[in-house]
């Protein structure tokens, strides 16, 4: 553990919080006993003398959801949401057995289930699709989740295990995300907090607010509910690479190729560029959420409710890059691995770039609908909008010197700590000339409209309880609109911006690098620009346009049976999904030669349709009265469909080189046979503890993999000859398979004499085996996939007082497979554990404070080529410290 000078600050804040609230917390527990000796009275009985609240309450509601469950389910309540001390729904998320997610800036963004990717993962709010994209080049399926504060939502369930109700698409599993219901709530409530973030990078304080409101009306017949939440935080992220991987050392590198000493490095391998990045920004997040209900009748009840997020993302980056490999290797250390861990150049080129990137990411979804229960029917018919939009504008400007003399790069020490040597860029601005000043601009879109119509028919009979039925139509629209303009930088200097700045020494932590790589020349690319403009007209130009649509129809019969005696009982269900997709979609062809770019608006459409049977079963076999051992196991076939990018029928061609890049539009979905099965103990009074372990199969079929291809084309209307071209691509693969267990303990430690029956663990541990084959047959784990992950939460509640230690542990894990035959340059990140304290206080009047602190250990998030020598990137991130008063009533 790393403790800094702020890290210090902040645990002496964290201290000097403690105190403060060490009068009040005491006088609360005073009150507090007094209550527990008036409870001590005659009329009490042994089931008053062990009624739980806060946290345990949560745990025992969340257990007794999932032994209730007639799937692979995880359940989290809305009171471990609001106790576990997480930014987003991502990270509560992680706390579940056989979930992992992935970061940025620091942050939770993206969950992977049981090793898939995350767009193998389906995420729905109130039963809506949800899909969000952040700083993406394309609209996808993969949820970015860190717009969506767990403070609205009452339940996060994790199905593991689809019914053949549940909406297809999650090979790994399906998120979903509830908000409460008014009416359930029952009487009218109203929250209030406020609070601040800091943290050791994030230098200012950041407000945090949150309102609840809900109530009802007409002796609970109507029933409203608003929830809203606003927050700042401040993007500050420093950032060291060296992101083009390592290449071979061939004789053409070397200074002299006659030098005894370079020739023993020929087949090393060597990093070709180095990078350095400083971000800096600023973002508001805002999340609201409305619902009505109307008990028209007791049978029925009608409903509306909707969910909006808006995060607003300005920041300022102002990057260095020098490319080695432009230079003439002098020199040379090998490192493990046949790794050059030090290597020294004449010559390189460095490239300066500041860009300003401002984002507004707006999402909604909104539900209206029924709920009818006429006597041994429920009939459910419900229309669905949702929709996901992010706009981004960056501003940019480009320099570039080529220097002569030695430099280079020095990781034998550390190499998440790399040292860079080399003579300097000249700080003189007027030296530098503007490359290009830019503006650009992209929109990428997701809307989904659809409508559903579920029935259930109740039986009374020994062994069939209920059959269900329905169908669902979605349309589905993904868009990609980009484009950018350019203004004129001849003669223009670095001088000539209107405001210039240099990053400073020392901004990327201790002992990591030196020179020129933590002190370069930085302008701002706005002024810049708009003190420059273009002259040009902007228009959505770049060549990545598409424009696609998918249609989905399906159709489904389930049979839910239970049976079974007093100490016995089976109960699950059987059914089939059968879903068709259909596809159309355009875009465009994108030739580049020696003298002019030409844009074609002919490329091969988008026009694809195929169906799908997905049967499932599951059951659940419980054994004593109250199901205290319960054995489960399901099968089912799933699907999950091409990302967007796989699909899409737009051509980008280069004539001179005669290397292209394309979509496939014919590629099939993944399709999979999933397997589960195992065992759950529950156990304790009060339904607080489980030992659970499940086993899982997954069988992948179609997995898609990039190939490369022979292709002919010629464009005689604008002039381009015919040629063969080879090109990158997308095509269905042969089989994947992925395996793995999942063990699950929890329990207070009531059975221990006071105070430390107040203790209490939740602990889980999942082991993944995964196996796909590349393009070249190199074998390799699927992307995202940690072999061994870990949750470990110690828990301690008296009282109004509840603390929690949690930790979260994932090993290395892939990012992105090696374009190379060799399977060199894999990327990876190394495995992390990260741990978060939250220390809470409620008083019976409804006041509470808050106190969490995430990343006490100030874990690097380090990725690496091959092996852990090979620096790719390291991001440095700092502890975050958090505030909050509430008060509800």
């Amino acid at each position: 553990m790393r403790l800094t000078t702020k890290s210090a600050l902040y645990a002496g804040t964290l201290l000097a919080t403690a105190l403060v609230l060490n009068p009040a917390i005491a006088m609360a527990q005073e009150q507090n006993e007094e209550r527990e000796q008036d409870d001590k009275t005659p009329s009490a009985t042994p089931e008053d003398a062990i009624v739980v609240t806060g946290f345990r309450q949560a745990f025992s509601e969340s257990l007794e959801a999932k032994r209730n469950a007639d799937q692979v389910i995880d359940v989290i309540t809305a009171e471990q949401i609001g106790q576990f001390p997480d930014q987003n729904v991502a990270e509560a998320i992680q706390r579940v057995p056989g979930v992992t997610i992935t970061r940025n800036n620091g942050e939770g963004e993206s969950v992977s289930i049981r090793g898939l990717a995350p767009t193998f993962t389906r995420v729905e709010i109130d039963g809506r699709t949800t899909a969000i994209t952040i700083d993406s080049a394309n609209p996808e399926r993969a949820s970015v989740l860190s717009p969506l504060v767990s403070d609205l939502y009452n339940t996060i369930e994790v199905v593991k295990s689809p019914t053949a109700r549940d909406i297809e698409g999650g090979i790994g599993g399906i998120v979903r995300l509830s908000t409460p219901d008014p009416l359930d709530i029952g009487e009218r409530r109203i929250g209030l907090e406020a609070g601040f973030q800091i943290s050791d990078v994030r230098e200012e304080f950041e407000p945090q607010f949150t309102g609840f409101f809900s109530d009802t009306f007409a002796d609970n017949t109507i029933g409203v509910l608003f929830t809203a939440t606003y927050e700042e935080f401040d993007r500050r992220l420093d950032k060291i690479q060296a992101n083009t991987g390592y290449e071979v050392v061939d004789e053409g590198l070397l200074a002299d190729d006659t030098d005894p000493a370079l020739l023993a490095l020929v087949g090393q391998r060597v990093s070709g560029r180095s990078r350095a990045e400083q971000r800096d920004g600023e973002r508001q997040r805002l999340n609201l959420n409305g619902k009505l209900q109307v008990q028209a009748t007791d049978e029925l009840e009608l409903y509306v409710n909707g969910v909006f997020t808006r995060d607003d993302r300005e920041e300022d980056r102002s990057r260095i890059q020098i490319d080695w490999d432009r230079g003439d290797l002098i020199g040379g250390e090998t490192g493990p691995g046949d790794t050059l861990a030090r290597a020294e150049f004449d010559r390189h080129r460095v490239d300066l770039r500041t860009f300003t990137r401002l984002a507004d990411i707006e999402t909604y979804g909104v539900s209206g609908g029924l709920v009818f229960e006429p006597k041994d029917w429920v009939i459910e018919l419900e229309g669905n909008i949702t929709s996901s939009e992010e706009s981004f504008t960056e501003f940019r400007a480009d320099a570039r010197v080529n220097r002569d003399g030695p430099g280079g790069y020095d990781l034998t020490a550390d190499p998440r700590f790399p040292v860079f040597f080399l003579e300097a860029a000249s700080a003189d601005l007027a030296d530098l000339d503007v490359r290009s000043l830019n503006q650009q601009r992209r929109i990428i879109s997701l809307e989904e409209s659809s409508l559903r119509a579920d029935f259930e028919r109740e039986f009374d009979m020994d062994f069939l309880s209920s059959i269900e039925f329905g169908v669902r139509y979605a349309d589905s629209q993904f868009d990609r609109r980009q484009g950018q303009i350019n203004s004129s930088t001849g003669g223009l200097t670095w001088a000539d911006a209107p405001d210039q700045s240099f990053v400073l020494d020392g901004t990327f932590g201790e002992g990591a690098g030196v020179d020129l790589l933590t002190l370069w020349p930085s302008v701002d690319p706005v002024s810049f620009y708009n003190q420059f403009p273009s002259t040009d007209t902007f228009t959505f130009n770049d060549e990545n346009l598409y424009f696609i649509t998918e249609e989905t129809l399906a159709a489904y019969g389930m049979l839910n049976y239970e049976t079974g005696g007093e100490n016995v009982n089976l109960r699950g269900n059987v059914g089939v999904r059968w879903v068709q997709t259909d596809y159309s979609g355009e875009g465009r062809i994108d030739v580049d030669t020696a003298d002019a770019e030409f844009l074609i608006d002919d490329a091969p459409a988008l026009e694809q349709t195929y169906d799908d049977f997905l049967p499932s079963a599951n059951f659940a076999l419980g054994f004593g009265a109250r199901e205290d051992v319960i054995i489960r196991g399901a099968v089912a076939r799933a699907l999950t469909r091409p990302t967007i990018n796989e699909m899409n029928p737009g051509i980008d061609l280069n004539f001179e080189d005669l290397e292209g890049e394309r979509g496939n539009p014919e590629l099939d979905p993944f399709r999979a046979w999933t397997y589960d099965l195992g065992v759950e103990y529950y156990f304790g009074p009060t339904n607080e503890g489980l030992i659970a372990v499940n086993a899982f199969y997954k069988d992948v079929e179609n997995f898609i993999v990039p190939i490369q291809l022979e292709e002919t084309y010629a464009f005689p209307e604008v002039g381009v000859p015919s040629a063969v071209y080879t090109i990158d691509t997308f095509t269905n693969g042969g089989s994947a398979n992925i395996s793995g267990f999942e063990v699950a303990f929890q329990t207070p430690f009531t059975f221990l004499p006071e105070p430390f029956d107040g203790f209490g663990v939740f602990a889980n541990y999942t082991y993944t085996d995964s196996e796909f084959t590349d393009q070249f047959g190199n074998t390799f784990t699927f992307p995202g996939a940690s072999e061994h992950s870990a949750n470990i939460v110690g828990y301690f509640e008296k009282g109004g007082f509840s603390g929690r230690l949690a930790y979260n542990y994932r090993d290395d894990f892939l990012v992105v497979v090696s374009p190379d035959a060799d399977g060199q340059n894999t990327q990876f990140v190394e495995n992390q554990g990260r741990l978060d304290l939250a220390l809470r206080y409620r008083f019976e009047n409804g006041l509470r404070f808050n106190v969490d602190v995430l990343n006490l250990t100030e874990e690097q998030q380090y990725r690496y080529y091959d092996n852990i020598q090979r620096l790719e990137d390291i991001e440095f991130e700092g502890m975050i410290f958090q505030f909050s008063v509430g008060y509800s009533f």
